[in-house]
Parts: structure tokens; C-alpha cells; sequence
């Protein structure tokens, strides 16, 4: 259910990160519209846009007490 939503799942004790293929391939063939300024245009926007999040979601969910 987390990888069809697109959820990485970072496994720190083992040193070790999941990323969902089928997420990757649905952002793969998605169609882009190239007039849209505020959605990706293209395949790479969409995938570095959802990779920062992810990995921003993932360091602020840890935290160091």
C-alpha cells in the first residue's frame, strides 16, 4: 500500500532505502502537459519533485534525542 502511494522506506538499522518501481514507471508514463508552469513538464521534473520530497518527509521524520 506505501509503494502505490509512493512511499520510500528507509530502513536506517540495516543502512538501507526502497524506492516503489511501480510508482517510478507510473511517473514514467504519465503524460505531461508542457504549457503548465506550476506541474512538471516532463518525466524528470516529476521524479527529482518527488524524490526531494520523499527525502525531505524522510530526515524530518527522524528525529535525535
Amino acid at each position: 500500500m506505501m509503494a502505490a502511494q509512493g512511499k520510500i522506506s528507509f530502513r536506517t538499522c540495516l543502512q538501507a532505502a526502497r524506492l516503489p518501481a511501480s510508482h517510478i514507471l507510473s511517473l514514467a508514463t504519465s503524460v505531461y502537459p508542457p504549457t503548465s508552469s506550476f506541474a512538471p513538464q516532463n518525466f524528470q521534473q516529476a521524479f527529482d519533485h518527488w524524490l526531494l520530497c520523499e527525502l525531505l518527509n524522510g530526515i524530518g521524520g527522524i528525529s535525535m534525542l
